[in-house]
């Protein structure tokens, strides 16, 4: 009798046992199906291992899971490539397709018809690879080194082209310091066209202003230009260019603390001489004409030639005819400058010479008057 009830009780015990097995399997699988619906992949499979790992081995209902979750963790990475396959025959190994659902059945096979179309891509892929390196390991050109490690930038080979890869970073460093220097030395070069605008010391020479009156001195004065330069044409080798000066703006003054101021007197038949003071202001506009330029020396140094010609406004002041020191006499005229420049461009500095003919229409006398005129040295700069 004691035989018989120790029996029952083994039997009762291990029912409840194996029926507790089912229930944190059934557990786990439950929430395999939550983590799946929710995208977790990752946690699917895991849950998925420890209801096997309690049940003591797969099932088609684990294994249908498993897979479906390993498939889409496979799509982007090849980490559980091999754990697909394993899962997919271990699948085919158990399940009877005659008595297991069609349409289940049927997704297996389309994801394992999927993943050797996958495989079979990264196997072509790596294919290409391969033979993309040797090309690459056997090649002098250094543009093959860049663009492999732009299509495989986490390729295996890698490893083995240090060589190669160190010297394409040693040619790339020695690009960018040329690209560079040669930017430091464009900022140094010279260029050519654009506005300038210069400063001067003015020497006048001016006579004949009024019969009978006579002037004539060499005066200390000042000049200032305004103007842009442009060049189209140009010789192949870049060293001759002509292009066009226009001067939009030219403001000049010349003073005389001391002259030679000599009236005509015809009943004596002498001139009387005396000192006194003239200031001559001329306003020039649109000076324009050709200039011509040659470049030196490594596009820094420059020489131009320019002739010119343009409008302008003069303002005459002089001393009376009576020889005062006092009373002065204000002539205006309108005309023309004909103009000559030979300047000198370093960089951005333009030094020169100027040489200009003023001739103006007096508006008291109606008498054509003229005055020449040197500007030097002229300083300027070019923007």
């Amino acid at each position: 009798m004691k035989k018989i009830l120790l029996f029952f009780l083994l039997l009762t015990s291990g029912f409840l046992f194996a029926q507790d097995k089912t229930l944190q399997a059934t557990a786990y699988y439950n929430k395999a199906e939550a983590a799946y619906n929710n995208k977790n992949y990752t946690e699917t499979v895991s849950y998925l291992t420890q209801a096997e790992s309690i049940l003591g081995g797969p099932n088609p209902k684990t294994l249908y899971l498993k897979i479906q979750a390993l498939n889409e963790l496979t799509q982007n990475s090849s980490g559980k490539v091999a754990e697909l396959k394993q899962a997919l025959e271990k699948f085919y190994e158990i399940v009877n397709k005659d008595i297991y659902p069609t349409d289940k059945y049927l997704d297996i096979t389309t994801i394992d018809l999927e993943l050797r179309e996958r495989e079979q891509k990264i196997k072509e892929k790596d294919k290409q690879e391969e033979q993309f390196f040797q090309k690459v390991k056997e090649s002098d050109n250094l543009d093959d080194v860049t663009t492999f490690l732009d299509r495989y930038p986490n390729s295996k080979f890698i490893p083995q082209l240090t060589d190669k890869i160190n010297a394409l970073r040693l040619h790339n460093e020695q690009l960018k310091a040329e690209e560079e220097k040669k930017a430091q030395e464009a900022k140094k070069n010279a260029k050519p066209q654009g506005f300038y605008m210069s400063l001067g010391f003015a020497l006048q020479n001016l006579h004949d202003l009024e019969i009978p009156l006579g002037v004539s001195f060499m005066a200390k004065g000042g000049s200032f230009d305004l103007g842009f330069k442009i060049f189209k044409n140009r010789n192949q080798d870049k060293k001759f260019r002509v292009g066009f000066d226009l001067g939009l703006v030219s403001y000049t003054f010349a003073i005389s603390k001391y002259y030679n101021y000599t009236q005509y007197d015809a009943f004596q038949d002498a001139y009387t001489p005396d000192n006194g003071r003239a200031i001559l202001h001329t306003l020039q506009f649109l000076k324009m004409g050709p200039t011509f330029v040659w470049n030196l020396k490594k596009s820094q140094h420059y020489l131009y030639i320019t002739p010119q010609i343009g409008g302008n406004f003069s303002l005459y002041n002089v001393p009376g005819k009576d020889g005062s020191h006092t009373v002065s006499t204000d002539i205006m005229g309108m005309g023309a400058t004909g103009c000559f420049k030979l300047e000198y461009l370093y960089r951005k500095l333009l030094i020169g010479v100027k040489y200009q003919y003023n001739f103006v229409v007096d508006f008291d006398s109606e008498q054509m008057l003229g005055g020449h005129q040197i500007v030097v040295p002229t300083i300027g700069v070019k923007f």
